[in-house]
């Protein structure tokens, strides 16, 4: 596939585009990033996200950036004691999952193709 002359417009954070720009670069294309969703850490109690969880039956999470937030606020032990209790924990996406297993949480529902929200 021949880009040369294509300017291409990558949405997401400029750490996220890194393979897809050299791919892109590499095909002759230049190259444009406009990140469109700033990314923060919510503004919440701890103790408040953890009972918000532990009265939860199903908790899902649409994104590594949402679960890599949630851990630093909570850490996971709110959610592996949630798993105990017989809740779900879901995803979108197959890094959004990895993100889980690399703090040691076990998700019960993945959508993986197409990874949108709208799937769960």
């Amino acid at each position: 596939m021949d880009f040369t002359r294509a300017t291409v417009a990558l949405t997401r954070s400029p750490d996220d585009n890194l393979a897809l720009r050299a791919r892109l670069e590499a095909l002759g294309a230049s190259v444009v990033e406009v990140p469109t969703a700033l990314l923060r850490d919510i503004d919440a109690d701890r103790a408040t996200l953890v009972a918000q969880v532990a009265a939860s039956r199903a908790i899902a999470f649409t994104s590594r950036h949402g679960v890599a937030s949630f851990l630093r606020c909570a850490g996971a032990g709110p959610l592996i004691a949630a798993l105990a209790r017989g809740a779900v924990v879901a995803v979108v996406g197959p890094s959004t999952a990895d993100e889980l297993a690399a703090a040691g949480v076990a998700v019960s529902m993945a959508v993986a193709e197409p990874a949108t929200g709208a799937h769960l």
